[in-house]
Order: C-alpha cells, then sequence, then structure tokens
C-alpha cells in the first residue's frame, strides 16, 4: 500500500503535488496521443480507428526503444 508521505533524498513529497502532477500528465499524453492519431487520420484516411490507435501505440513503443537503446550508449 502507499504511503502518503514520500521521503526522497531527505526531502518530503506532498502527495497532493505529485497526484496533480500525474494527472495532469496523464491529460497532456492522452492530449498528444488524440493529436497523432488525428494527424494519421488525415494521411491514411482509409484506416479504422482501431487501426489508427494500433500505430499510435506502435510509434510510442518504438520511440521508447530508440530512447532505451540510445541511452545505452
Amino acid at each position: 500500500m502507499l504511503h502518503d508521505t514520500i521521503m526522497v533524498s531527505s526531502s518530503v513529497i506532498d502527495p497532493v503535488t505529485c497526484r496533480r502532477n500525474l494527472r495532469r500528465s496523464a491529460e497532456l499524453l492522452t492530449l498528444c496521443c488524440t493529436l497523432q492519431e488525428a494527424y494519421l487520420h488525415t494521411r491514411f484516411p482509409q484506416l479504422s480507428a482501431n487501426e489508427l490507435r494500433r500505430r499510435v501505440c506502435e510509434n510510442i513503443v518504438a520511440a521508447k526503444e530508440q530512447a532505451w537503446t540510445q541511452a545505452q550508449h
């Protein structure tokens, strides 16, 4: 179970601020995915909504794999 107070490097992190930042991050991620889906729809109007979402997810995974590979070098 998570505690209400998290200690990191001898400083206390406010759980309310953490939750607010996490919520904002999730909102931004959702917005970015929606925008990328809309962009892909303009480029590939023949694709279904499911196919567009699959491509968005594939792009996310590819970007993360590239970042991980670069970080290891």
